[in-house]
């Protein structure tokens, strides 16, 4: 279903391409081409990870269903956003930051400003808060470990997506 919605994202920004930028000629120009590219990488992390989202803390047993991070770059005329969808509840400020310095680290010539990064709202993806000590080794990562886990997983996304 999660799709759906993706699917629904590229619909709209097709339509209002095709408004905005008119019909593609055989030119050989690419001013009016819309450069589209796809990524994806799976957020899903082995061992004790934090579920938020519901009334009562919650901690994975394991990984059941996929949980991605999908990316979806469009350039256009030398301009460029890549819009990232991630399987969580929310998405901190602090993930967005480390995202995009990641990003512009990493990528030649990239537009890391216009990396817009939005949760599917699910309540069993991880989380990436700092949590208070439990009692006794529960081994449940800490909201810095998996913010740092995230990031990368998301910036490997966009790398894929701009890359095609």
């Amino acid at each position: 279903m999660r799709y759906f919605g993706v699917l629904a994202v590229l619909g709209l920004l097709l339509t209002v391409s095709g408004c905005v930028c008119g019909r593609t000629e055989k030119s050989g120009s690419d001013d009016k081409m819309i450069k589209i590219g796809w990524g994806k990488r799976s957020i899903a992390r082995e061992g004790n990870v934090f579920i938020p989202g519901q009334m009562a803390a919650r901690f994975s047993l394991g990984i059941y269903t996929p949980v991605i991070a999908s990316a979806l770059a469009l350039e256009n005329n030398g301009d460029a956003a890549v819009f990232v969808s991630v399987d969580m509840v929310s998405i901190r400020p602090d993930l967005v930051r480390r995202v995009r310095e990641l990003a512009a680290k990493e990528i030649k010539d990239f537009p890391a400003e216009k990396i817009v990064i939005n949760a599917t709202h699910t309540h069993a993806g991880p989380g990436d808060r700092d949590l208070p000590e439990f009692p006794g080794d529960t081994g449940i990562l800490h909201g810095s470990e998996m913010r740092a886990y995230l990031a990368r997983q998301i910036v490997d996304a966009v790398k894929q997506a701009w890359e095609n």
